[in-house]
């Protein structure tokens, strides 16, 4: 498999549902990379995952991390938004089902008037 500049390949759907086994991973020059990969846990080499949304649909994916040398071994949670990065044209998509989790964060922006009493809630 050939990555793109995100670091993002792409699997036909068969493989992707089929695939479990750690990989085989050569940088471009031939460098073989094993030493640098690390799986999701000890019993499956593959995280999976699904990134929303793309016109109400989720792009679901697996995933490992190749990590720098001088982090061999070492978990680093890259996380990025897949949204942004994929190639829109080689992606399956997906309509979540009853099982999706929408995850959403909660920013509170100070708005509070100085001249409010935020105790009373008066002006």
């Amino acid at each position: 498999m050939t990555v793109d500049s995100n670091g993002i390949g792409y699997f036909n759907r068969w493989t992707f549902s089929k695939v479990y086994t750690k990989p085989i991973v050569r940088q471009a020059d031939g460098r073989n990379l094993e030493k640098n990969l690390v799986g999701f846990n000890a019993s499956a080499f593959f995280g999976t995952g699904k990134s929303c949304c793309i016109d109400g649909l989720f792009i679901e994916s697996i995933n490992f991390e190749i990590v720098p040398d001088d982090k061999i071994g070492r978990k680093q949670y890259y996380s990025k938004d897949l949204t942004t990065l994929v190639d829109r044209r080689l992606v399956a998509l997906s309509k979540p089902d009853k099982y999706t989790k929408v995850d959403t964060g909660l920013v509170i922006l100070d708005t509070v008037d100085s001249n409010i009493n935020p105790v009373r809630g008066d002006n």
